[in-house]
């Protein structure tokens, strides 16, 4: 049994809601930290003992906020509400411009492999024909072609590992937005 697993198992009393979070944020800080299941164990401890002091430290954060929580579930106000609407082309414009910043990384790291590839061709064929009237030039080109596909070749495991943190950092981004339009809507 794998620790998150043995994790979840032992948060068994918390809300639905609250396990999730915990698992997710555990699952992104061993996939982040490239921990195995007994470096987790070594670094976090045994999954029980962690369990035990989130599950303490969720019953004394929810002891504080259980006299409050009745008043924060209200609906906003009119003004919250106009204010929340007047807003909102500066909010959404940089919601957009995070979701297309990260969206682009992956895209430029691409566009620069797939370029390289493309240099490279041009200049083994461009080493060809000069080679033939000029043999240092030739080789030149040929040289930079070399170079290119191995620049290529190095550049598309960073255009990969990009992709996959993009995704990564696009949950997270939309995990945040959806955790602060929950505390906004709950006055918290």
């Amino acid at each position: 049994m794998t620790y998150l697993n043995e994790l979840e198992q032992a948060l068994v009393g918390l809300p639905k809601n609250e396990q999730e979070n915990i698992i997710e944020y555990y699952r992104n800080y061993l996939a982040d930290g490239g921990l195995s299941d007994e470096e987790a164990r070594v670094k976090l401890g045994e999954p029980t003992v962690l369990a035990e002091k989130l599950k303490a430290d969720f019953d004394q954060e929810d002891g504080d906020e259980v006299t409050t929580r009745a008043k924060q579930t209200q609906p906003l106000t009119r003004g919250q509400f106009i204010l929340v609407i007047l807003t909102s082309p500066i909010w959404l414009l940089v919601t957009l411009i995070s979701f297309l910043g990260i969206a682009s990384l992956p895209l430029l790291a691409w566009g620069v492999a797939l370029s390289l590839i493309i240099v490279s061709a041009f200049s083994g064929i461009a080493g060809a024909v000069v080679l033939t009237q000029n043999f240092w030039g030739g080789l030149f080109y040929i040289g930079m072609a070399v170079i290119s596909i191995g620049l290529s070749i190095m550049f598309s495991p960073c255009a990969t590992w990009l992709v996959m943190k993009a995704t990564d950092w696009t949950k997270a981004l939309l995990l945040k937005i959806q955790h602060t339009a929950r505390r906004v809507m709950n006055h918290e």
